[in-house]
Protein backbone atom coordinates (compact mmCIF):
# COMPACT_ATOMS: atom_id res chain seq x y z
CA UNK A 1 0.00 0.00 0.00
CA UNK A 2 3.13 2.53 1.18
CA UNK A 3 4.11 2.15 -2.82
CA UNK A 4 1.11 3.36 -4.17
CA UNK A 5 0.78 5.82 -1.83
CA UNK A 6 4.19 7.52 -1.91
CA UNK A 7 5.56 9.29 -5.47
CA UNK A 8 7.06 5.71 -6.88
CA UNK A 9 5.46 4.92 -9.88
CA UNK A 10 4.69 8.23 -10.51
CA UNK A 11 6.00 11.62 -10.58
CA UNK A 12 5.13 13.92 -7.40
CA UNK A 13 3.98 16.31 -10.38
CA UNK A 14 0.74 14.69 -10.65
CA UNK A 15 0.00 15.32 -6.89
CA UNK A 16 -1.98 18.83 -7.44
CA UNK A 17 -0.31 21.80 -6.44
CA UNK A 18 -2.12 22.90 -3.87
CA UNK A 19 -1.63 19.72 -2.04
CA UNK A 20 1.30 19.10 -2.09
CA UNK A 21 2.99 20.21 0.88
CA UNK A 22 0.85 18.59 2.78
CA UNK A 23 0.84 15.10 0.93
CA UNK A 24 4.89 15.20 1.68
CA UNK A 25 4.59 16.43 5.49
CA UNK A 26 1.67 13.09 5.69
CA UNK A 27 3.83 11.05 3.75
CA UNK A 28 7.56 12.04 4.51
CA UNK A 29 9.00 9.36 1.78
CA UNK A 30 7.45 11.06 -1.09
CA UNK A 31 10.14 14.27 -1.10
CA UNK A 32 12.96 11.70 -0.64
CA UNK A 33 11.88 9.82 -3.34
CA UNK A 34 11.36 13.01 -5.32
CA UNK A 35 14.49 13.79 -4.94
CA UNK A 36 16.23 10.85 -6.00
CA UNK A 37 13.93 10.55 -9.23
CA UNK A 38 15.33 14.01 -9.53
CA UNK A 39 18.77 13.14 -9.51
CA UNK A 40 18.95 10.12 -11.51
CA UNK A 41 16.63 10.15 -13.93
CA UNK A 42 16.64 13.61 -14.51
CA UNK A 43 20.16 14.76 -13.69
CA UNK A 44 18.71 17.61 -11.50
CA UNK A 45 19.24 18.91 -8.20
CA UNK A 46 16.46 17.65 -5.77
CA UNK A 47 13.99 20.20 -4.20
CA UNK A 48 15.22 21.58 -1.49
CA UNK A 49 11.59 22.71 -0.14
CA UNK A 50 10.35 18.90 -0.83
CA UNK A 51 13.42 17.36 1.31
CA UNK A 52 13.12 19.97 4.02
CA UNK A 53 8.98 18.96 3.90
CA UNK A 54 9.67 15.71 4.14
CA UNK A 55 12.39 16.17 7.08
CA UNK A 56 9.63 17.84 8.80
CA UNK A 57 7.30 15.55 8.20
CA UNK A 58 9.62 13.02 9.63
CA UNK A 59 10.49 14.95 12.43
CA UNK A 60 7.01 14.74 13.66
CA UNK A 61 6.04 10.91 13.03
CA UNK A 62 9.47 10.53 15.00
CA UNK A 63 8.19 12.69 17.97
CA UNK A 64 4.85 11.57 18.09
CA UNK A 65 6.30 7.96 18.30
CA UNK A 66 8.84 8.62 20.89
CA UNK A 67 6.21 10.52 23.55
CA UNK A 68 3.59 7.35 22.70
CA UNK A 69 6.66 5.38 23.40
CA UNK A 70 7.17 6.79 26.71
CA UNK A 71 3.66 7.43 27.70
CA UNK A 72 3.32 3.38 27.35
CA UNK A 73 6.69 2.38 28.31
CA UNK A 74 5.79 1.13 32.25
CA UNK A 75 3.45 -1.43 30.66
CA UNK A 76 6.01 -3.41 28.46
CA UNK A 77 7.25 -5.18 30.93
CA UNK A 78 4.00 -6.76 31.58
CA UNK A 79 2.82 -7.27 28.25
CA UNK A 80 5.69 -8.76 27.05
Amino acid sequence: MWLFASPVAYPLTLVPEHLRSLYIVFNPAAGVLDGFRAVLALGQLPNPAFLGTSLLGAAIVALAGYRIFKRLEPNFADVM
